[in-house]
This record gives C-alpha cells, sequence and structure tokens, in this order.
C-alpha cells in the first residue's frame, strides 16, 4: 500500500505523477460576480464565499474545523481565512501586494459601522470590498492550479433570484434614505 502523496505547489510533480489534484484551492468565482452577488445578496455572499472557504481548508489540511461555526464568527475567522489564501499564493510564487490583517481589519471594522445611526450604517454594506483582493489572489492560486473547478462567472436561477430580491430591498433602501423615512424595525411601534 502507497503513501498518498504530500500536497505540494501548484504544477509541480512528484515523479512522474502530476499532484496538482493535492493542491490547496479556493472556491472559485470572479471578482465582478463577487461584487454583485455580495451587493445583492447584502453582505450574505461573504458568507457563503468564506464557508465554502473554510471547507476547501479544512478537507485540504485535515484540520478539525466546523466551517459553519467559522462564517457564524467571521469577525474572528475572517483574518486567518486570509492568511490561508495569502500563504498559499506566496508558496505558489504569487506577488500578494496586500496583508492578511489589513484587509480583514479594514473588513471588520466596515462590518461594524452598522451599529453607527442611520445613514452612516449603510456603508456597512460595502465591508465585502475589502475582500476583493483575496477573491482576485484565490483566483489566481486556482489559475496556477489549473482551474480544477472552473471560473464560476455565470448566474444561476439561484444567483439571479437573489440578485432580483436583494435589488428590491436596496431599491427600498435607497428611497427610504432619500425620502428621509428612517426604516423601522419589524414591529416596531411609534408614539
Amino acid at each position: 500500500m502507497s503513501a498518498s502523496p504530500e500536497p505540494v505547489e501548484a504544477g509541480r510533480t512528484s515523479g512522474l505523477v502530476d499532484v496538482q489534484a493535492s493542491t490547496l484551492t479556493f472556491f472559485p468565482v470572479t471578482p465582478q460576480k463577487f461584487i454583485v452577488m455580495s451587493l445583492f445578496t447584502l453582505g450574505l455572499y461573504v458568507l457563503y464565499w468564506s464557508y465554502q472557504n473554510f471547507r476547501r481548508v479544512r478537507d485540504y489540511s485535515r484540520e478539525a474545523m466546523i466551517p459553519l461555526l467559522r462564517i457564524f464568527f467571521l469577525v474572528i475567522w475572517i483574518i486567518p481565512l486570509l492568511g490561508d489564501i495569502h500563504a498559499r499564493a506566496r508558496e505558489g510564487g504569487i506577488v500578494v501586494p496586500w496583508r492578511p490583517v489589513v484587509l480583514g481589519g479594514l473588513f471588520i471594522l466596515l462590518s461594524f459601522v452598522s451599529l453607527i445611526p442611520n445613514p452612516w450604517s449603510y456603508v456597512s454594506l460595502f465591508a465585502f470590498l475589502w475582500l476583493v483582493p483575496a477573491v482576485q489572489t484565490a483566483q489566481a492560486v486556482n489559475t496556477a492550479a489549473g482551474d480544477p473547478e472552473g471560473r464560476n462567472n455565470a448566474y444561476s436561477g439561484l444567483n439571479v433570484a437573489a440578485i432580483v430580491v436583494g435589488g428590491l430591498v436596496l431599491t427600498l433602501l435607497a428611497l427610504a434614505l432619500l425620502s428621509g423615512v428612517e426604516p423601522t424595525t419589524a414591529g416596531a411601534v411609534s408614539v
């Protein structure tokens, strides 16, 4: 019985056997799709993207982790996830011009802007923009590994439905903001 090959850098071979399948790749999504989906799902796509990447890191590293718990505590785990993407890219010789602590810190900071009074709280809808460099880097890692899962730049029916619903919600929020009406929480009674 032969031992399974150790994970190696993308494109490197071990003897005569190509071991690209044993390299760590990340959730494939183009930056454009990431931006559109994150905006129109009001940031929920960031949770999906993070979950998919935590799954891939867990499966590759065999680390005992529960990806679903990590997305519930994303403010704690986003920097380590960005660190995994950063480290994997650098191992593959990809130039990475960003630091995980900076991107993660800015993402967390902008996410917490939602706690301040309106209209400034709406700025938090754009927190995902700080993750775009990591999405680009993850795409470069996948490209170096031969894009084993493809590019993921098409929109499924579920994606389109999320964009339509999110677009309606964003439109209502924008109209409320422009008209000066303060959105209230469901069931709140004003006296």
